[in-house]
């Protein structure tokens, strides 16, 4: 048996757990509203379940430029999830249980925005680019040498004729 020990900072613990739990609760959904019948909301379903699983994949094998990019997917697959299950809840308000899940599902999707803050917050520290501590104009170029001369200088001889 192959055993694989993966040491994961923090952030990609943080990562991989909001993947996995959004990946479950997607993935789950059908079950409180009407199985997503319709169109829109069937894809935006299908769409946050991969971009979950891709983000697990990403916080536990990508690397870290990858990783910035699969945040990004994640977080614009969280943004049509959400919009297609508004419209879900929009179109089937009037229908027998919807208005008893309003309150739940607006929790949900509160939470689910925090989620996204979050895994923006990882990927604002992932594309941190260092600061340099030097003032431009206080770099001052090398020293010149007189005697040194460009090799070229020495080839060049001008002939006026």
């Amino acid at each position: 048996m192959i055993c694989f020990r993966v040491m994961l900072d923090k952030e990609q613990k943080i990562e991989a757990a909001i993947g996995l739990v959004l990946l479950v609760f997607s993935a789950s959904g059908g079950l409180i509203l009407d199985d997503y019948k319709e169109p829109s909301a069937r894809f935006g379903k299908v769409l946050m379940a991969s971009a979950s699983a891709l983000l697990v994949f990403g916080a536990v094998a990508a690397k870290k430029d990858h990783r910035i990019k699969i945040q990004i997917f994640w977080l614009l697959s969280s943004v049509v999830f959400l919009a297609t299950t508004i419209n879900l809840v929009n179109n089937q308000f009037y229908r027998s249980y919807i208005p008893y899940l309003v309150l739940p599902l607006a929790c949900a999707g509160v939470l689910h925005i925090g989620l996204m803050l979050w895994i923006y917050r990882i990927n604002v520290s992932l594309t941190k680019v260092e600061e340099h501590s030097e003032d431009v104009t206080s770099v001052k170029p090398p020293p010149y040498n007189e005697r040194e001369t460009p090799k070229v200088a020495e080839s060049l001889k001008v002939e006026m004729v």
